[in-house]
C-alpha cells in the first residue's frame, strides 16, 4: 500500500525517518495545516460567543466535528478536551465518589495510573490491577468475568484499547453488558486507537481520545464521548457562551463539561484530520502501519534468535496495533535511540509514560525503544531501519 504524503524535515539539513507516531502523527496533512490556517486568517472567533456570518461558519465547523466524533466513536455526547488526559480526568473525577472501587489494568498510561492514585489519597478510591499475560501481553475479557463471578462488581472499568508499549489491543466488550447490569460502567483510553480501530464496536459508556496522533489533528485537542448523560461533573467551572445570567454551570451536555475559551483552531484542525483519515479509512490505515511493524519484526528475528536483541510487543497472531519496543543487549535505550537518531531514524526511548507494563515485561530498569510507523511510511524504509539496528548492535 503506498503511502499518501510526505514532506522532509524543515529545520533539519536531511530527512529524517519519523518513526514515532505513538508520542504524536508527523507529518500532519496539508488539509490539516490549512484548516488551522484559515482559521487563523480568516476567522478568528469561537463558536459560542456571538452571532456574526464568521460565528456561523466556526459553529458549523464545531457541529461537523462533533459529528464525525460521534461517527467515529459510535457516542452521542461529545465533549472537547485539550486532550486525552483531560477527558480521563474530566471524567474519573467527576464521576467517582468517595470510596468508589475502580477495575485497571497494569498496561494503563500514566493518564489513568496517576489520577487514580491521587483519588486513593483524596477520595479513599481503590483500585484493583488486573495483570496481563507477559506472552500477550494483555488482559483479557475473561480475566474481569471471573474476577465479577468472585466479587463484588466495581464502581468503573477503566482500561486503555491498545498498549503505547506494546502495541496489544484489550477489549472487554464481551463482559461489558454484565457489568453494566451488575451497577459499573466502562471507560476506554483509546488514545493509541482512534484512527487505527474500529471503535463503534466497543461496548463502552466514555472514550477518551486526542486528535493528535492517529487522527492526525494538532496537539492540544481531543474529546470526552459518552453514549449517554452519566451525571459527570465539570472538572473546571466558567464561561460557556450559554446561561450566561445564573451562578450555575448548564445542566446540558456539551455546556456542562466545556468552560473557558475553547481551542477553536484546534477543532478545526481536528475536523480536517477526521475527513482525512475517514478519506483513507481506517482499515486500510491499520493494514499497511501493521504490514510496516509485522515486516520490521521479521527482519529483527534473526537477531532477536541469536540473543542480540529482544522484541518486545503484541502477539504477532493476535489482533495489534502498529507498535514495537525493542531491547538491545548491551545498549541503554536512550544510547540506542541517540545512535538511530545518528542514521536519520528518530524513535521513542525510556518508559513511555507507561511505568507499570515495564513492570510486567521485565524492562523496569531502563526502558525500551519503541518504533511506532504511520500512515506516511513507506513499507521500503523497513529495511533501512533494520539495518540501522543491526549496525548499532554491532
Amino acid at each position: 500500500m503506498p503511502y499518501f504524503w510526505r514532506t522532509p524535515l524543515v529545520s533539519s539539513k536531511r530527512r529524517m525517518l519519523y518513526l514515532d507516531h505513538a508520542a504524536t502523527s508527523f507529518p500532519k496533512p496539508p488539509e490539516v495545516l490549512d484548516a488551522v490556517s484559515r482559521w487563523y486568517r480568516e476567522l478568528g472567533v469561537d463558536a459560542a460567543r456571538g452571532t456574526s456570518e464568521r460565528h456561523e461558519a466556526v459553529q458549523l465547523e464545531v457541529a461537523e466535528c462533533r459529528h464525525q466524533l460521534h461517527k467515529l466513536t459510535g457516542m452521542r455526547n461529545v465533549a472537547f478536551t485539550s486532550g486525552t488526559t483531560e477527558a480521563l480526568n474530566l471524567f474519573l473525577r467527576g464521576f467517582l465518589d468517595r470510596g468508589d472501587v475502580v477495575w485497571s489494568t497494569a498496561l494503563e498510561h500514566n493518564a489513568v495510573v496517576r489520577p487514580l492514585h491521587e483519588l486513593s489519597r483524596s477520595r479513599d478510591i481503590k483500585t484493583r490491577w488486573f495483570r496481563p499475560d507477559p506472552a500477550q501481553p494483555a488482559v483479557t475479557w475473561e480475566q474481569i468475568a471471573t474476577a465479577l463471578n468472585d466479587n463484588a462488581p466495581p464502581r468503573l472499568l477503566v482500561y486503555n484499547h491498545a498498549s503505547n508499549v506494546t502495541g496489544a489491543i484489550q477489549d472487554f466488550s464481551p463482559i461489558a453488558s454484565e457489568l453494566r447490569a451488575a451497577g459499573a460502567r466502562v471507560l476506554v483510553d483509546c488514545a493509541q486507537s482512534a484512527g487505527s480501530l474500529d471503535l463503534t464496536g466497543l461496548d463502552a459508556d466514555a472514550i477518551a481520545l486526542s486528535g493528535h496522533k492517529g487522527l492526525y489533528g494538532p496537539p492540544g485537542i481531543g474529546a470526552l464521548c459518552m453514549r449517554e448523560d452519566l451525571g459527570v461533573s465539570p472538572l473546571l467551572a466558567g464561561g460557556t457562551g450559554s446561561d450566561t445570567n445564573t451562578d450555575e454551570m448548564p445542566d446540558d451536555l456539551p455546556g456542562r463539561l466545556e468552560s473557558g475559551t475553547p481551542n477553536t483552531p484546534g477543532i478545526f484542525g481536528l475536523n480536517a484530520g477526521l475527513r482525512f483519515v475517514a478519506t483513507r479509512s481506517i482499515a486500510a490505515i491499520h493494514a499497511h502501519e501493521n504490514e510496516w511493524i509485522d515486516l520490521l519484526r521479521e527482519r529483527l528475528t534473526d537477531l532477536e534468535r541469536a540473543g542480540k536483541l529482544a522484541l518486545i510487543g503484541a502477539d504477532p497472531e493476535r489482533e495489534h496495533t502498529a507498535v514495537l519496543s525493542v531491547v538491545i543487549e548491551g545498549v541503554d535505550p536512550l544510547e540506542a535511540a541517540m545512535a538511530l537518531e545518528q542514521h536519520g531514524i528518530l524513535v521513542r526511548a525510556g518508559f513511555h509514560c507507561a511505568a507499570y507494563v515495564h513492570d510486567v515485561l521485565g524492562t523496569q530498569r531502563t526502558g525500551t525503544v519503541r518504533i511506532s510507523p504511520g500512515m506516511f511510511n513507506a513499507i521500503e524504509e523497513v529495511d533501512a531501519v533494520a539495518a540501522a539496528i543491526g549496525v548499532t548492535i554491532a
